[in-house]
């Protein structure tokens, strides 16, 4: 046999093996989605069932847009128990990430995200990522996010879409609570 049918077989088996794999993965999604398990709500997908790609995820985090603001550490108290920031526009970037960590107290506050997306109805289920749903404007999956969320612990990631909006930083527990942008 020659290298070039070799290769050619080679070639034919990697299809086969792709088919194959978005069959499974297509049949598994539609008998076990997220929304299915919980009776309705978001269709994301969990890292639970795709460990390989939220690993990537977190490999390529770092060279992703991440959100700037002048200030990196912001501190709610019994006296000021809600902080609004505003996020300003960024048409280089269609996608920022926010990463938070507490730096003082635990699950002391959540941090909610609310995009400037026009025709998106308000948040559903607090503990969702993102409680919209979709009405025609991309943005509505992302208009609503808070973190923490339900799975959240110390850490957690918003997504910052193009158009901006408000960070809305709320006390949740005893105070002070100091939360750090990453």
């Amino acid at each position: 046999m020659s290298g070039t049918r070799i290769f050619f077989i080679f070639l034919i088996l990697i299809l086969v093996a792709f088919v194959a794999i978005q069959v499974v993965g297509v049949s598994r999604n539609s008998v076990k989605t997220p929304s299915a398990a919980k009776g309705g709500g978001d269709d994301s997908v969990s890292c639970d069932d795709y460990p390989v790609f939220c690993s990537m995820n977190s490999i390529l985090d770092p060279f992703g847009p991440k959100l700037e603001l002048k200030q990196k550490t912001f501190t709610v108290t019994k006296a000021a128990p809600e902080l609004l920031i505003n996020v300003d526009p960024d048409d280089k970037n269609s996608f920022r990430q926010a990463a938070f960590k507490f730096q003082q107290g635990n699950n002391c506050a959540t941090v909610q995200y609310i995009s400037n997306a026009v025709g998106c109805p308000p948040p559903g289920n607090e503990c969702a990522p993102s409680g919209g749903s979709d009405t025609g404007n991309s943005d509505c999956k992302l208009k609503y996010q808070t973190w923490p969320s339900c799975k959240d612990g110390l850490k957690g990631k918003l997504s910052i879409v193009k158009g901006g909006g408000k960070l809305a930083i709320r006390l949740t527990g005893p105070g002070p609570c100091v939360v750090a942008l990453q």
